[in-house]
């Protein structure tokens, strides 16, 4: 869906399919429902990711290179979440892409003006 990243989780899913008590309570009435719910849900890690990238590409659509608090700023991330390794190298991953955009930005644009 457009707009900021939602986590996905399995209690949101049960609730939003109000199946939460069955799912909590009765597990058994639903075997592959809860096996399915189990299988869906985000770590927190990679909503994290998401999040970045979701930043990344609102960056890009803007043109900007920004450093990486900013992306985290921007994508929501608390501190501690930002030092996780897996999403520190997200977000250096994130800064290097956009750097690199802009550098072919510009480069097209040198290529324009002295063309």
């Amino acid at each position: 869906l457009p707009g900021r990243p939602v986590r996905i989780s399995a209690t949101a899913v049960a609730q939003n399919l109000e199946i939460t008590h069955t799912w909590t309570k009765r597990p058994d009435v639903l075997p592959l429902t809860c096996k399915a719910l189990e299988e869906i849900g985000e770590t927190l890690d990679q909503f994290a990711v998401r999040r970045i990238e979701w930043a990344t590409a609102h960056f890009q659509k803007e043109g900007l290179s920004p450093a990486a608090w900013r992306i985290s700023l921007f994508a929501g991330l608390g501190t501690p979440t930002a030092k996780r390794p897996v999403v520190k190298a997200a977000l250096t991953a994130a800064v290097a892409f956009l750097k690199a955009q802009s550098e072919l930005d510009y480069s097209k644009a040198d290529a324009l003006n002295n063309g």
